[in-house]
C-alpha cells in the first residue's frame, strides 16, 4: 500500500501520466531485485549512463525508489537497478508505447560508433551539442522503432555538407552500416545529413575546449 501512494505521490508532483500497468511490473521488478540479491545475483546494468542522459528525470525517480527499497527491506540494491526502475517508468508513459530499452541500446551502439571513430573520444554530458546530439538520437531510435521515419529529401543540401564534413560523414556512414547490419534498415539521405551535422558541431567543439 505504501508503495502505490509514493508512486501516486510521484506521477502527481511530475505531472506523469502512467500506465497503470506499472503497479505490478515494478513491484514485480522489486522484489525480483530482492531474491537475486538474496542469492548473491547482482545484474548489470550495460545502459546505465545511456539511461542517466537520456531519461534524466526517470532515472532521478528511480534513485529516490531505490532509498527507499534498501531502507524499507534492508537491503543494498545498487544504482544499476535505479536505471532499471527508470525504464519501467518511461515504459509506462504515452501508454506504455515507448520501448525504452531498445532506444537506449540504438543509442548506445551509435554513440559507441562515434567514439571509436574518433579514437575513444570523451562526451561531456552537460555540453550542449551533445545533449541536442542525444536527444536527436532518442527521437530517431523511437521513429525507427515505431515505423515513423518520414523526410524531404534534399539531395542538393546533403551533398555539399558530404563533401564540406568529409570526416564526420565518414563516421555517419559506419551508423550507417551499422543500422543496416543490425536492423535492416537503410537511412534516408535526410537522416544522414542531420547526423552528419551533429557530428561535426559535437567534434568541432570537442577540438576547441581541448586547445584551451
Amino acid at each position: 500500500m505504501e508503495f502505490c501512494s509514493w508512486l501516486n505521490e510521484v506521477k502527481e508532483k511530475e505531472g506523469m501520466k502512467l500506465n497503470d500497468s506499472i503497479y505490478f511490473s515494478l513491484s514485480d521488478h522489486i522484489m525480483g531485485a530482492i531474491s537475486r540479491l538474496e542469492n548473491g545475483i547482482r545484474l548489470q546494468n550495460m545502459l546505465l549512463l545511456d539511461i542517466k542522459q537520456l531519461y534524466h528525470k526517470e532515472y532521478e525517480i528511480g534513485l529516490e525508489l531505490l532509498k527507499k527499497v534498501n531502507e524499507m527491506f534492508e537491503v543494498d540494491l545498487s544504482a544499476d537497478e535505479a536505471g532499471f526502475f527508470a525504464l519501467h517508468f518511461v515504459n509506462a508513459e504515452d501508454g506504455g508505447k515507448t520501448d525504452s530499452y531498445q532506444i537506449s541500446i540504438i543509442v548506445h551502439q551509435i554513440l559507441d560508433i562515434v567514439e571509436k571513430y574518433y579514437d575513444n573520444m570523451e562526451f561531456q554530458e552537460d555540453n550542449l551539442y551533445y545533449q541536442r546530439f542525444l536527444t536527436h538520437l532518442k527521437y530517431f531510435a523511437q521513429r525507427f522503432l515505431h515505423k515513423e521515419l518520414h523526410y524531404d529529401e534534399n539531395q542538393e543540401l546533403f551533398k555539399i555538407i558530404k563533401e564540406q564534413y568529409r570526416e564526420a560523414y565518414g563516421c555517419v556512414k559506419m551508423i550507417y552500416l551499422m543500422m543496416e547490419e543490425e536492423y535492416k534498415y537503410a537511412m534516408t539521405e535526410d537522416e544522414m545529413l542531420y547526423l552528419t551535422i551533429h557530428i561535426q558541431k559535437i567534434t568541432e567543439d570537442h577540438k576547441r575546449l581541448k586547445n584551451l
